[in-house]
C-alpha cells in the first residue's frame, strides 16, 4: 500500500537565529519537524498547503516551466541551478514542492527523465521520453522547446474546440432548464383556472398538463436525479463523467467530426514531434498511445498501429487499414517514408488537421446558432401556444353563457 504525501508549508529558525521557510512532501506534520530538526532547524509554523490542480493548471505551469527550463539550459544555466531559480519564483504551492525534490533527487546522482516518473500528472510519458531522449543526446533544451512548442498548440487546439462545444450544450441546458421551470410552476397555475370552466382543452394543452401532472408527482425523484448528475460532474465521478463525454464526442453527428480532426490533429503532432527529437517510430505510436484518453477507440487504434508495424508493415499501410485516417494521411505518411522525410510529412499533416479542426470549430458554432435559435424558439412557442390557445375557447364559452 502505497502512502498517501501531503504538501507542508514550514517556516524555521536556523542556530544563528536567521528564518528559513520552503515548501515539502511528508506524511504528517511529525515528518516534517523530524526532517527539520535533522537539519539543525527549529520549527516556528507548519501548516498543510492544498496540492490539487486541475489539468488545465497543469498544462499552463507544465507549458510555462518548459519554456523558461529551456530558455535556462540555451543561455548555459545548468539544470539543478535552472530548476532551483524556477523553484524559488514559481506561483504553484505544489510546483514548488516538486520542483524541489526534482532538485535534491538530481544532486543525488538520478537523472532528470527517472525523476519525474515520480509525477506522472504533472509530466506525462511524452515529456518523460523526450527528456531521456534529451539526456541521451545532450540536447535537453532542444527537446524541451519543441515540446513546450506542441503543449501551446495542443492548449489552443482544445480551447478552440471546448469553447465551440460550451455555446450548444450551455443553451440547450437553459433552455431545459426554463422548460421545466414552466411545466412544473407555470403550466399548474393554468390548470387549475381552466378545470373551473367546463370547456374542452385542445390536444396540445392536454399532453402537457399531462406531463406537468407527471412531473409534479415526481418531483423529489426529478430532484434526486439533478442532484445525482450535478454530483458526478463537479464531484468525484470523474472516470463516468470521461466516459460519457467519449462517449457522446464519438457519436453525435456533427461533434463525431470535430472530435476525429482533434484527434488526428493531437496524433500527428505528438509524433512529429517524437520523429524530429530522435525518438523511434514505435517508440513514439506507443507515447501516443498513452497519451490518449483511456479505452478510447483512438488508443485501440494506436495500439493496432504499434502492432502492424511490430510486424513489419509501413505506418502507412498501417493507416491505410483504418478508416478514422482519411487517404491524405497515409498517402503523405508514405510519401514521408519513403523519402525519408517523415518527421516533415508528419509536421504537414498535423498542421493541416490543426487548421482544419479550427475550421469545424468556427462552422459548427455558426451552424449551431440559427439551430438551437430555432429549437429554443419551437420549445418557447409550444409552451406559451400550450398555455395560452384554451383562452380563446374559454372566452366563447363565457360568451355563449
Amino acid at each position: 500500500m502505497t502512502t498517501k504525501l501531503s504538501l507542508w508549508r514550514w517556516s524555521a529558525l536556523d542556530i544563528k537565529g536567521n528564518p528559513q521557510s520552503g515548501i515539502s512532501f511528508a506524511v504528517g506534520k511529525i515528518d516534517i519537524m523530524t526532517w527539520l530538526c535533522s537539519r539543525a532547524l527549529f520549527p516556528v509554523r507548519i501548516q498543510r498547503e492544498r496540492a490539487y490542480e486541475s489539468q488545465h493548471r497543469h498544462m499552463d505551469h507544465r507549458i510555462h516551466f518548459l519554456q523558461q527550463l529551456s530558455a535556462l539550459l540555451k543561455a548555459g544555466v545548468s539544470l539543478p541551478d535552472a530548476l532551483v531559480l524556477l523553484g524559488q519564483q514559481h506561483a504553484s504551492p505544489l510546483w514548488q514542492a516538486v520542483l524541489q525534490q526534482i532538485t535534491l533527487r538530481l544532486n543525488e546522482g538520478e537523472t532528470f527523465s527517472s525523476i519525474v516518473q515520480s509525477w506522472p500528472a504533472l509530466f506525462p510519458p511524452l515529456f518523460v521520453a523526450l527528456s531521456r531522449t534529451g539526456e541521451m543526446t545532450g540536447k535537453l533544451d532542444l527537446c524541451f522547446a519543441h515540446l513546450s512548442e506542441q503543449q501551446e498548440q495542443q492548449r489552443a487546439l482544445q480551447r478552440t474546440v471546448s469553447k465551440a462545444l460550451r455555446y450548444p450544450l450551455l443553451t440547450l441546458s437553459m433552455a431545459l432548464a426554463v422548460t421545466l421551470g414552466m411545466l412544473l410552476f407555470v403550466l399548474p397555475t393554468f390548470a387549475d383556472i381552466y378545470q373551473t370552466f367546463n370547456t374542452p382543452l385542445p390536444a396540445v394543452t392536454r399532453i402537457l398538463m399531462s406531463v406537468s401532472a407527471w412531473l409534479t408527482r415526481h418531483i423529489y425523484i426529478l430532484a434526486f436525479t439533478v442532484t445525482t448528475v450535478i454530483i458526478l460532474v463537479v464531484g468525484p465521478g470523474r472516470n463516468l463523467r470521461r466516459k460519457f463525454t467519449q462517449y457522446l464526442l464519438q457519436r453525435a453527428p456533427v461533434m463525431n467530426r470535430l472530435y476525429g480532426a482533434l484527434m488526428r490533429s493531437q496524433i500527428f503532432m505528438m509524433l512529429a514531434l517524437t520523429q524530429q527529437s530522435g525518438v523511434n517510430i514505435l517508440q513514439g505510436l506507443q507515447l501516443v498511445k498513452e497519451t490518449l484518453p483511456a479505452a478510447s477507440h483512438w488508443q485501440q487504434v494506436m495500439a493496432q498501429l504499434s502492432t502492424d508495424v511490430t510486424q513489419g508493415i509501413t505506418l502507412g499501410e498501417a493507416m491505410r487499414q483504418h478508416d478514422c485516417f482519411t487517404p491524405l494521411c497515409y498517402q503523405l505518411v508514405t510519401t514521408g517514408e519513403q523519402s525519408g522525410a517523415l518527421d516533415t510529412m508528419l509536421e504537414k499533416l498535423a498542421d493541416w488537421h490543426r487548421e482544419n479542426t479550427q475550421l469545424q470549430a468556427s462552422q459548427l458554432t455558426q451552424l449551431m446558432e440559427p439551430l438551437l435559435m430555432v429549437i429554443t424558439g419551437l420549445i418557447t412557442g409550444l409552451l406559451v401556444l400550450a398555455m395560452y390557445l384554451p383562452i380563446f375557447g374559454l372566452g366563447e364559452a363565457m360568451g355563449a353563457g
